[in-house]
């Protein structure tokens, strides 16, 4: 369990954020779960935690990297941006993976530091979403359409780890945009060479929802040799 530090806080205190590091002890797939990338969205920092806490590395082969909380500033607000730094402009961790800079926002910090020192480590990334309180998704799987122009054995990874989630509903996206779209897709990850899927549930926040996720991440843990 170890803290990054990579900024200061207007009070002082410092920026820093949470990682859990475990190291199998046999060698294997790389494995990085994240979640908080939307402060007020925690049920994914729950199944983190709980699902980290259950391994040993006896037990597992490769990496597991679990990020509870990616965007702190987000999660200190309880919303889904930074409401701290809201004047700075738009704070959206979702989309600072490529823009973000270390001299920037809070959170354009954050995803300056996970897309250069910590993606860069995985050749798997679970991204963990919910809905906020008060709402309700139902639960369902996020993978990169078959139109993006991807290595061949990213986009192996990425079908495998779509189907061993066993959620439900597994949206994988046709083309760039349709009608009704609520945010473009991305390739961003799966350009780096990681093969990446988004779980995602909510009526937020509940135990089911968080036991939901867990066996989501456990699924793909199983399917991917861990």
């Amino acid at each position: 369990h170890v803290w990054i530090t990579i900024g200061q806080m207007l009070d002082g205190s410092p920026y820093r954020i949470p990682l859990i590091l475990i190291n199998g002890k046999q060698p294997g797939p790389k494995l990085l779960v994240g979640a908080c990338v939307h402060g007020d969205e925690v049920i994914g920092t729950e199944a983190i935690k709980t699902v980290a806490k259950s391994l040993s590395p006896d037990d597992i082969s490769g990496w597991f990297i679990g990020a509870p909380i990616t965007n702190i500033a987000s999660y200190l607000s309880l919303a889904r941006v930074d409401l701290l730094e809201t004047p700075i402009g738009d704070n959206n961790m979702s989309g600072k993976w490529r823009t973000g800079t270390l001299q920037g926002s809070m959170t354009d910090r954050a995803a300056a530091f996970f897309r250069d020192e910590v993606i860069s480590l995985a050749e798997y990334y679970i991204e963990i979403h919910s809905s906020a309180q008060g709402s309700f998704n139902s639960p369902r799987a996020i993978i990169c359409g078959d139109y993006a122009e991807i290595d061949p054995v990213v986009r192996k990874r990425v079908d495998e780890i779509g189907v061993s989630c066993n959620f439900e509903v597994i949206f994988k996206p046709e083309t760039t945009s349709w009608k009704g779209m609520y945010f473009p897709p991305s390739t961003f990850f799966e350009e780096r060479g990681v093969a990446k899927i988004v779980l995602e549930t909510g009526a937020a926040p509940t135990i089911t929802d968080v036991e939901t996720i867990r066996e989501g991440i456990r699924n793909i843990m199983k399917q991917i040799k861990m």
